[in-house]
């Protein structure tokens, strides 16, 4: 799977430093990733050297920087990456059940559709512990948003993020959140 992972994204797009994590060992720098007092009942705990993403796979072990996210998000989109036919299956949406995904979303074939006053824009959040993020891009593939929490998703934190993300994602578009 690493090598479909380099062969297919990370070498077209130039991607240094992403990759699939297939040991417990990161290549370089990580992000510390904290687990919440509302999970451990008390303070945070650092999960730093003990973050091994390598049981979630394909569904959370890629390692990619906020750049190289946002860079592959935005190819995705805009067609460098499958082809038309392709991308227009991955965009058939079905309604998203409300847990463990973003609110106002659609989900398709690995890609998400994330409706906003200013529009609909695609991709996908995910988390694994200590760890959440976010990555949608216009249609287009011209604007991106990409959100790093290094925190567990809790609904705090997931109502934060959503709120973020929409008026992040209306500031790219260059709409104001209260207008489409």
């Amino acid at each position: 799977m690493g090598d479909e992972i380099d062969r297919r994204i990370v070498r077209p797009l130039h991607l240094r430093h992403t990759y699939l994590q297939t040991s417990e060992a990161f290549r370089g720098r990580d992000a510390h990733g904290d687990v919440t007092p509302a999970d451990t009942g008390a303070g945070y705990i650092d999960l730093s050297g003990r973050d091994d993403a390598t049981w979630a796979g394909a569904a959370g072990a890629v390692v990619s920087t906020v750049d190289e996210l946002a860079r592959f998000t935005t190819a995705l989109q805009a067609g460098r990456l499958l082809p038309p036919t392709l991308l227009t299956e991955m965009r058939a949406t079905v309604p998203a059940s409300t847990d463990q995904v973003v609110e106002h979303s659609s989900y398709g074939l690995g890609i998400m559709s994330f409706t906003t006053p200013c529009g609909t824009f695609w991709g996908h959040d995910g988390s694994i512990p200590g760890h959440s993020s976010r990555s949608f891009s216009d249609t287009a593939g011209r604007r991106s948003v990409e959100v790093f929490t290094p925190t567990e998703s809790t609904d705090a934190v997931v109502a934060a993020a959503d709120t973020l993300t929409d008026q992040a994602l209306c500031a790219a578009a260059g709409r104001s959140p209260g207008r489409s």
